[in-house]
C-alpha cells in the first residue's frame, strides 16, 4: 500500500500501485512499457505521485531507447568512461555541452545524429582524431591516458583481426583498412557478417544477380544503421548508374565465391543468359541479433517484391543519398535516416 494525494478528495489516501503494460507514444513512436497504475479507493480516479510518474516516463523512455535502438544513459558515460574522459572533456569532444551530456545520463533523450555522434567519438580511431583536434581544450593528463587507451583498444582489435586471418586473412585486411566512420557504418569490416547476409540473401531472394545482391546488401546495412546507428557488416558503398552498390562488389562477392560460401550458376530467360547466386551452405544466424535477423527478413521480402532487377534499381533511384550524389561517389551512412519506408512493401 501506498500514501498518495488524491487531487479529486482533496486529502492523502491509502492504495494499491499495480503494474500493467501499456502502449504508449514517444517521440511519434509507438511503444508498449510497463507503467504503474493506484486508483484512489474514494473516488475511483487514477493518481499518482511524483515517485510513480518519474518511474512511468523512465519505463516509457527506455522502451523508446529500445525500440529505436538508441544508447542507454549507462552506455553513454561507457562510452567515455573508458577512456579516463570526464563527461565535460567528452562533451568538448562532440561540440557539446557538459549540460546536455548529463541530461542524456540522467535519462532524458537523445536523437539518433547525437547517438551516432557518441558512437563514432567512441571508437579508438576517431577518438584519436579528435583528441588532436581538441588537445588545447583539454587537461593534459587525460589526453594522454585516453590516447594510450585508444591505442590499446587498437593493438587489441588488430592481434584479434592477425588470428582471425586465414586464407583470404589478406583481402579481408584490404577492406578492413577504413577505421570506423560514416563510410563503413561506425563499424569495421565484418567479414563473416558480410558473408552471411549475401548467404541469406542468395538463399531467400528469387533470381539472385548482382544487381539485386548489391541492393539487398545495401538496404540491409543501411537499414540496420537507420535503427542501430550502426551498420550489418561494415561494408562500404558507392553510387553506380544502377543504383546503390558495395563498393569493390566483384571482389567482394568473388571473394566469397572462392571461398565457398556462395556459388555461381547461369540461368536462361528466353534468349537471354545470366548469372546468379545460390548458397553453398546454411546460413548461420548465431552472429546476428534478434532486430538484425528481423531487417534481413523485410529486406528479402522488400526485394522479392519486385519482379526484376531493373524495377529494383530503378527504385534504389529515389534514394535522396543517390540522388544528390554522383558515380563514384562513397555513400555516407548518414543517409540512412532519410531512406524511404520499406514497411509499404511487406507482408503482414
Amino acid at each position: 500500500m501506498k500514501s498518495i494525494y488524491c487531487p479529486k478528495c482533496d486529502k492523502r489516501v491509502e492504495t494499491e500501485v499495480k503494474e500493467t503494460m501499456a502502449s504508449l507514444t514517444v517521440r511519434k513512436a509507438g511503444v508498449r512499457a510497463r507503467q504503474l497504475q493506484a486508483i484512489c479507493p474514494t473516488c475511483g480516479e487514477m493518481i499518482a505521485d511524483e515517485e510513480i510518474s518519474r518511474a512511468n516516463l523512465e519505463s516509457a523512455f527506455a522502451a523508446y531507447r529500445a525500440e529505436e535502438h538508441l544508447l542507454f544513459p549507462e552506455e553513454i558515460r561507457e562510452a567515455y568512461a573508458k577512456y579516463g574522459l570526464t563527461q565535460k572533456s567528452f562533451g568538448i569532444l562532440l561540440n557539446l555541452g557538459g549540460a546536455t551530456l548529463s541530461r542524456y545520463e540522467h535519462g532524458a533523450l537523445q536523437t539518433k545524429q547525437i547517438d551516432a555522434a557518441i558512437r563514432q567519438a567512441a571508437q579508438p580511431e576517431n577518438m584519436l582524431a579528435l583528441l588532436d583536434e581538441h588537445e588545447e581544450e583539454l587537461p593534459a593528463s587525460q589526453v594522454e591516458s585516453a590516447r594510450q587507451r585508444a591505442r590499446a583498444f587498437i593493438s587489441k582489435e588488430a592481434s584479434e583481426h592477425a588470428l582471425a586471418g586465414g586464407r583470404a586473412g589478406n583481402f579481408r585486411l584490404l577492406l578492413s583498412e577504413e577505421a570506423p566512420s560514416e563510410r563503413n557504418g561506425f563499424r569495421r569490416l565484418d567479414w563473416p557478417r558480410a558473408i552471411q547476409i549475401a548467404v541469406y540473401m542468395a538463399t531467400h531472394c528469387a533470381d539472385l544477380g548482382r544487381t539485386k545482391l548489391n541492393k539487398a546488401m545495401f538496404y540491409a546495412d543501411f537499414s540496420c544503421f537507420a535503427e542501430s546507428s550502426c551498420s550489418m557488416s561494415g561494408l562500404m558503398y558507392a553510387r553506380a548508374t544502377r543504383g546503390p552498390i558495395v563498393d569493390q562488389y566483384d571482389a567482394v562477392f568473388g571473394q566469397m565465391v572462392r571461398e565457398g560460401h556462395l556459388v555461381e550458376e547461369s540461368v536462361s530467360y528466353g534468349p537471354i543468359d545470366a548469372t546468379v547466386f545460390k548458397p553453398n551452405e546454411d546460413f548461420d544466424p548465431s552472429l546476428f541479433t534478434e532486430s538484425e535477423l528481423q531487417i534481413l527478413e523485410r529486406v528479402v521480402q522488400f526485394v522479392n517484391s519486385f519482379a526484376t532487377a531493373k524495377e529494383l534499381s530503378e527504385y534504389s533511384h529515389k534514394e535522396r543519398l543517390w540522388v544528390e550524389s554522383d558515380n563514384g561517389d562513397a555513400l555516407s551512412y548518414m543517409g540512412a535516416f532519410e531512406l524511404n519506408d520499406l514497411n509499404r512493401f511487406i507482408e503482414v
